[in-house]
């Protein structure tokens, strides 16, 4: 009862969302449209709208991330109990309320987890040739600003291994020494291409980032360790 009290919430509460900035934007273009230096005052609020989207989508996208998969994340508790939800261990897994998530959580992957990623890419690519045009860096140089041109992408791969650290690794095999021994490929994949790399434009950004790739990696080494030695 109370996860389609809050789906319906969750609804009525985005559709409310929308049709208020919809109608904001019209009452502005009708009362504004027509005066001198509106679309210059349009597109300064375009960059600064799509400046705070990225920010949001990038400190969202781990949660969003961990949130999805856990939509996939299921115990066996035996024959005679079954598959449960481990976030809700009153919803049995693939039956009833939890099959009719499953397809919002496959939209969320696709739309969120997969999505992300491919329009950051679009985006750099798009531009790749004027990433320093003002009216570009302005509006999208959140996404690229901080690294070596020839590394302009690598906030792609970033995003994916935030993906694969805080969310499939929610689902993968849950405290088992698999799921440490995939994080830990994870981490030494990326500390390898951030070594190679050198991505950032600063090279105390560069040896930052090795560092903090070095001790998540020695981290998750020792945890396998402790795991095979249990």
């Amino acid at each position: 009862g109370e996860w389609l009290v809050i789906r319906h919430f969750l609804t009525s509460a985005s559709a409310l969302y929308f049709a208020a900035v919809g109608l904001a934007w019209l009452t502005l273009k009708l009362s504004h449209g027509k005066k001198a230096g509106w679309r210059r005052f349009q597109h300064a609020r375009g960059e600064k709208a799509t400046q705070i989207v990225i920010l949001i989508v990038q400190l969202l996208y781990p949660k969003l991330c961990t949130r999805t998969f856990q939509m996939f994340r299921c115990v066996d508790l035996g024959p005679r109990i079954g598959m449960l939800l481990e976030a809700d261990l009153s919803k049995r897994c693939f039956q009833d309320v939890h099959a009719q998530y499953l397809p919002f959580a496959f939209v969320s992957v696709f739309s969120y987890l997969i999505g992300v990623p491919v329009a950051t890419f679009a985006i750099i690519w798009r531009n790749r040739h004027r990433l320093h045009a003002p009216q570009v860096a302005s509006r999208y140089g959140d996404l690229y600003r901080q690294y070596e041109d020839a590394w302009a992408f690598w906030e792609v791969f970033l995003q994916l291994q935030k993906c694969m650290l805080t969310g499939a690794m929610v689902a993968i095999a849950p405290g088992s020494p698999v799921q440490l021994l995939i994080a830990v490929v994870v981490c030494l994949a990326y500390l390898l291409g951030v070594t190679h790399a050198a991505p950032f434009r600063g090279h105390h950004e560069d040896r930052l980032a090795f560092v903090v790739s070095l001790c998540l990696t020695l981290s998750l080494v020792m945890g396998l360790a402790i795991i095979m030695d249990d």
